[in-house]
């Protein structure tokens, strides 16, 4: 990384340049829906968002008799 006080290495440019965006504050994948104003510092991380507003969940709880499904991985398990 070539900011000062940071000693992150990389051995792609892309994950090089995904890291520096936490430096610069740059966040360039913009929710592209109505009424959010919500910015991404990676394209992956505005596609899972972007489940939220077309409610897709596609993971579910397999415990016996719940049933609940989730937009994110992260809060099945948390919740489940």
């Amino acid at each position: 990384c070539r900011f000062d006080g940071c000693d992150r290495a990389f051995t792609q440019l892309g994950n090089l340049k995904t890291h520096e965006r936490k430096h610069t504050g740059e966040r360039p994948y913009k929710c592209p829906h109505p009424d959010c104003d919500k910015t991404f510092t990676q394209l992956g991380n505005l596609k899972t968002h972007e489940r939220i507003h077309d409610e897709v969940k596609p993971f579910m709880c397999r415990l016996p008799g719940c049933g609940k499904t989730f937009s994110q991985l992260g809060n099945l398990k948390v919740r489940c």
